[in-house]
């Protein structure tokens, strides 16, 4: 864990599978102080499964306590169209799809405030290392 503007950093950006992501969002959502920020890259190597999987994953997102879901990668895509299309419970969420670390860093920037529990996970060759390594200077 890493702090970031006030904000807790849980840096995950190894591995990604099904069952490690539900983990980790769970725990994310466990260890949340004021909000949870679930920052997901493409599970990869899923195979033929990997559309399924990545929108049963966003069916599953929408249930979960979290404040904001950026999904990134073109198979996240779809985790990202389920979890918007469960939302309509009330509550209120933000959700963000993109295709590179850059644009996912600048977004994370906009919305993070103290206190936030922020977690970074996504397959290895995602990158998701990215979104921190081009801040090292913030990041502590």
């Amino acid at each position: 864990m890493k702090s970031l503007m006030g904000a807790v950093v849980i840096n995950d950006a190894f591995n990604a599978n099904p069952a490690s992501i539900r983990a980790s969002v769970t725990e994310t959502v466990r260890l949340k102080h004021t909000r949870a920020i679930v920052v997901l890259g493409d599970m990869l190597e899923l195979g033929m499964y990997s559309e399924e999987e990545h929108r049963k994953l966003g069916q599953w997102l929408a249930s979960m306590d979290i404040d904001v879901f950026i999904a990134l990668g073109p198979m996240m895509k779809f985790a990202h169209e389920e979890y918007v299309s469960r939302l309509s419970n009330g509550r209120s969420k933000s959700a963000f799809h993109m295709e590179d670390t850059d644009r996912a860093r600048r977004i994370i920037f906009e919305i993070i405030k103290e206190k936030d529990t922020v977690l970074i996970k996504g397959s290895r060759a995602m990158g998701m290392e990215n979104i921190l390594r081009v801040t090292e200077n913030i990041v502590k």
